[in-house]
């Protein structure tokens, strides 16, 4: 049962942890860019004021999972869904959006394969700590009551 709240919390502060990071960098973009961003709105409407937008709206998710994920450690057995949700849709699409990029011929494989690769691997640990810590929390053995410990607590 150690072990699997212990590789639990290494997976919610891993997550936490690349997403602040995440967060962080979309927010300065975001900011950085908004006059920007704001005197292109003016003069026309451009693929990159879209994207400032969108990094707006983004780096607030980003923030919300980094806390989501940090509630999770906070009970770490009973929120461990949340590692699960994080490996399926949100790690799982990211894999997706980075085939899509290579394929679509916006990056070559060899600048989306590290990545690519790495959102993999993140994937199937968050997956493993999940199943890892259901199985253990499935095979403790249940605590007997005796008709004394029942009595007693009446």
């Amino acid at each position: 049962m150690k072990t699997a709240i212990i590789l639990l919390r290494f997976c919610y502060w891993l997550g936490a942890i690349l997403d602040a990071r995440a967060a962080i960098n979309l927010t300065v973009l975001h900011f950085r860019e908004m006059p920007a961003g704001i005197l292109a709105q003016q003069a026309s409407h451009s693929l990159g004021l879209q994207a400032l937008w969108a990094s707006g709206d983004a780096s607030a998710l980003m923030w919300g999972w980094t806390a989501l994920l940090i509630w999770a450690d906070r009970k770490p057995l009973e929120r461990r869904g949340v590692l699960l949700l994080t490996a399926l849709p949100v790690i799982l699409l990211l894999i997706v959006q980075r085939i899509q990029l290579w394929r679509g011929g916006w990056v070559t494989f060899n600048q989306s394969s590290f990545w690519l690769i790495f959102l993999i691997v993140l994937g199937s640990v968050f997956a493993f700590s999940y199943f890892f810590a259901s199985l253990a929390i499935h095979s403790r053995p249940i605590p007997s009551v005796s008709a004394q410990t029942v009595a007693a607590e009446h």
